[in-house]
């Protein structure tokens, strides 16, 4: 005969718990019923914890072990407002009350009472005030025995680091988000366009709580301002600061980081705008400024840009490559190219510039780059048809905001440069030689 581990008193054939020393000595589990190790937390066998049964759903155990508590969090978000209730359930008590108990939880019709032979009593509430709710009265008075739900009270939707100073830009009416504050500090429309973006983006994660929202969401207030053009649409498909899939749309970090700073620049009073989202207009002194900046970030309006606007950062690649080829004469080599050629010799001396072979440049700078690098006047819509023509055979690829070139493309130019400079190098040697 089998007896207790604990106490060595013989063990009935079919009991879970001694007879003499009131402890689990089996396995409640019914495909198991191993005797259970003295001391142990669990079956060794399956490893069903003591006190539970072969669902995880805990036994009646006279008091002597604590019941197992279950968390439930119900949160509801719903046009800028958010409620949240929060339950603590036993498992015995879970399993017995079902669904039931979570509809009753969350439709706010349960009430105090005991549930007569297990079963629960929902009543039809609906018109009660929401209050701190207990599904059993045990007038035993055992704590232990005792299992509650708490309702906390509607609280506000989440508050992200900014919820505060968005709350100043929008007000949500209940249907539809706001925008309260036009004053964006834009340079032009497309910019107003984007910060505007930003904005409802960050509102919606700091103050609603929500990473990505509907895109006909973010459309419907780009409209109602009078925002919403193909500038916009294809900037929104093309920013790497958002991430945009299928209908949705949201901010990667690199847009939150930016969507701040918006918001910053928005609220400093010390910050005036160059553009008037009321008027539509330009102020006197920042129109070129501004037509320069819109030009830059819309690559595919040509017949609109300046040629006498030149980007700040093609400048700037420009100041570094003119060292590199101090000694060869580049337009004399390139000017009889193909515009591949011209286009792949371009990306390679940016990279080279600028110490980023991988670097992505749009066909607006790279026109830009060829005239004031080498003086080569190429049109930007030929240019980019021509480079897009050859994306993904090997030389360059496209991708949202520009071109790339490629490992073939850039043997291809170190081939066409060591040409040019082996050609260099004969040229030099030969007026050497004509001086002697």
């Amino acid at each position: 005969m089998q007896t207790c581990p604990s106490c060595q008193h013989p063990l009935s054939s079919n009991g879970f718990y001694c007879s003499n020393c009131p402890q689990q000595i089996r396995c409640k589990n019914k495909d198991c019923y191993e005797i259970l190790l003295p001391g142990a937390k669990g079956c060794v066998m399956c490893g069903t914890p003591i006190g539970e049964g072969h669902n995880g759903s805990a036994s009646s155990n006279n008091g002597l072990l604590p019941a197992v508590m279950n968390t439930l969090k119900f949160v509801e978000t719903s046009k800028g407002y958010s409620r949240e209730i929060e339950a603590s359930l036993s498992n015995e008590v879970g399993i017995s009350w079902g669904g039931a108990a979570i509809t009753a939880i969350v439709g706010g019709q349960m009430t105090p009472g005991k549930p007569p032979n297990s079963r629960s009593v929902i009543r039809d509430l609906s018109n009660a005030e929401p209050q701190q709710l207990s599904l059993f009265n045990d007038e035993s008075g055992d704590e232990n025995n005792k299992s509650t739900i708490d309702t906390v009270a509607q609280l506000p939707a989440a508050h992200g680091i900014d919820a505060d100073k968005l709350k100043h830009i929008f007000r949500h009416n209940g249907e539809q988000l706001q925008l309260m504050e036009t004053r964006l500090k834009a340079g032009n429309r497309l910019d107003a366009g984007r910060r505007l973006t930003y904005l409802v983006l960050l509102y919606s994660l700091d103050v609603d709580g929500r990473e990505e929202i509907p895109r006909n969401e973010l459309n419907d207030i780009l409209k109602r301002v009078g925002l919403y053009d193909n500038n916009a649409i294809a900037w929104i498909g093309r920013s790497a600061d958002l991430i945009v899939e299928r209908d949705m749309v949201g901010l990667r970090l690199s847009g939150q980081e930016q969507a701040r700073k918006v918001l910053a620049e928005v609220l400093d009073d010390k910050i005036t705008g160059k553009w008037n989202l009321t008027t539509g207009a330009t102020s006197r002194g920042s129109k070129s400024s501004a037509k320069s900046e819109e030009d830059s970030e819309n690559s595919t309006k040509t017949s609109k840009r300046k040629n006498n606007v030149f980007s700040k950062e093609v400048e700037s690649w420009v100041a570094n490559w003119k060292p590199l080829a101090s000694n060869i004469d580049f337009h004399a080599a390139i000017k009889d190219c193909t515009v591949i050629q011209k286009g792949l010799f371009g990306l390679w001396a940016i990279g080279k510039a600028i110490s980023n072979p991988e670097i992505v440049v749009s066909s607006y700078k790279l026109k830009q780059f060829l005239y004031l690098g080498f003086g080569i006047k190429i049109d930007e819509r030929h240019l980019e048809r021509t480079l897009q023509a050859a994306s993904g055979q090997g030389s360059l690829i496209k991708v949202q905001s520009g071109f790339q070139l490629l490992s073939p493309g850039l043997a291809e130019v170190e081939r066409l440069t060591g040409f040019i400079q082996s050609n260099a190098s004969t040229d030099e040697s030969s007026e050497n030689s004509g001086e002697v």
